[in-house]
């Protein structure tokens, strides 16, 4: 007789459907382009804002290379992601 009873050996494991697998795997490879495309808008973006700032629209320079950074982190972790470094 056992004081402590311990569950059976009933393991729930579960499935993906595969054709679900493939179309999200075939979905995150065309980001491929989108995001390296944005990546380079973002770097066009930041080029133009050096040359243009004046000073007079702190919020609109801080939005520029704020969004420039995250998307730049986007693309980092996105092929990270891809190559399998880390966990998408």
């Amino acid at each position: 007789m056992s004081v402590i009873e311990f569950p059976g050996p009933e393991l729930t494991i579960e499935r993906y459907d595969d054709d679900g697998n493939l179309r999200h795997a075939e979905h995150f490879r065309c980001l491929h382009t989108r995001i390296d495309d944005c990546a380079s808008m973002s770097l066009f973006a930041i080029a133009e804002m050096e040359k243009r700032d004046d000073g007079k629209n702190p919020q609109l320079a801080f939005a520029v290379y704020h969004l420039a950074e995250m998307v730049l982190d986007l693309k980092r972790h996105y092929h990270a992601a891809y190559k399998g470094e880390i966990e998408p």
